[in-house]
């Protein structure tokens, strides 16, 4: 029920010809940039908890009970590969995505086909430095083979299929102020070092404080208070001190 109050997703498709009875459609839900910030601020306003990041406020999202508080969170959808098919639909996965299109499933607009290896990394790379422009987050990009007939010869093993390749960015990194530190009790009584932040943008959200990990770490990095020092998230969801610029 939930995901039937994603305005991108139809609820009935267009008549693009060749439909299988059966058609299940694979895909990712996502939460764009603007729409985690409003979120996230109203939020702060009736005084909840805050999402860490877009990806954990949309998984979120779609586990409500109540679906008029799904249809509020302005998520949206990008359909990428079938499932369960009654018959064949096509015969390679770039011509798969033409004909989502055609029957009104939203497709991801930057899909490109390149002619070999060299290309597709060359896309990547070119997108490494622009994903700060896209209106969702994104870690890296997926390579994979087009042609399905090539696909069933490579396989998979027990963990991934042969056929596909998953390109991860460098993490996002951004310079800021030590302000302070504190040092954080866990529920197991582990005392954690936290350096609190001049605010700063980074991987799509605004970061005031950063894990220094330890007191081995906090030593080696010799982090102090009023430091210039590096920022990264890592898995673009936890941010912590990398490097100490200035001091």
């Amino acid at each position: 029920a939930n995901v039937r109050t994603i305005k991108a997703v139809p609820l009935v498709l267009l008549d693009g010809g060749n439909i299988p009875e059966v058609l299940e459609v694979r895909g990712e839900v996502y939460m764009p940039r603007q729409s985690f910030v409003e979120l996230n601020k109203a939020r702060k306003q009736a005084e909840q908890p805050l999402f860490a990041n877009p990806r954990n406020a949309a998984a979120g999202s779609l586990k409500l009970l109540d679906a008029r508080i799904t249809a509020g969170r302005n998520l949206a959808f990008f359909a990428y590969a079938t499932g369960e098919l009654s018959k064949p639909f096509s015969d390679n996965h770039f011509q798969t995505l033409q004909k989502f299109k055609d029957i009104g499933l939203p497709v991801n607009p930057y899909i490109k086909k390149a002619k070999d290896i060299d290309e597709a990394l060359a896309i990547c790379l070119g997108w490494q430095e622009k994903r700060s422009k896209l209106d969702y987050v994104i870690d890296g990009m997926v390579i994979k083979v087009n042609r399905f007939d090539q696909r069933d010869i490579l396989g998979a093993t027990g963990r991934a299929p042969r056929w596909c390749i998953s390109y991860k960015f460098p993490a996002e990194r951004a310079q800021t102020k030590v302000e302070s530190i504190d040092v954080q009790v866990g529920k197991s009584g582990i005392l954690t070092p936290v350096a609190n932040l001049g605010p700063i943008q980074l991987a799509g959200t605004t970061v005031k404080r950063a894990s220094l990990h330890n007191f081995d770490e906090l030593n080696r990095l010799d982090v102090r208070q009023g430091d210039t020092v590096l920022i990264e998230k890592a898995g673009e969801i936890i941010p912590q001190v990398v490097e100490v610029k200035k001091k």
